[in-house]
């Protein structure tokens, strides 16, 4: 799979100029997954491109990065939707159990 002019400056400038090839290599797999589209790509993508926001300042120039709390920000948008969107009934307790 080529990649697209932008996508390749990007890989290159993690590879070369960074020299993080596991860097540019998580990218390159999210840009084909985002190309191609096959099964379970969301996944894949959202999680590399986490991984790179995560890691990559840290790696390069030593900022402390801190976990994120992905869970709060998303009951806070559960919290919106469900005003948004009237709904009041709760979830069940076996969809609770899942998490996000």
């Amino acid at each position: 799979m080529a990649l697209n002019k932008n996508q390749q400056r990007v890989y290159d400038w993690l590879n070369d100029d960074l020299s993080l090839p596991v860097f540019a290599e998580a990218y390159k797999g999210a840009a084909f997954f985002v190309n191609q589209k096959p099964a379970g790509y969301v996944s894949f993508v959202a999680h590399a491109g986490r991984d790179l926001m995560n890691r990559l300042a840290s790696t390069v120039v030593s900022i402390k990065s801190e976990c994120v709390q992905y869970h709060q920000h998303l009951d806070k948008l559960e919290n919106d939707w469900r005003d948004e969107w009237r709904l009041n009934n709760e979830f069940s307790s076996e969809v609770s159990g899942w998490g996000h």
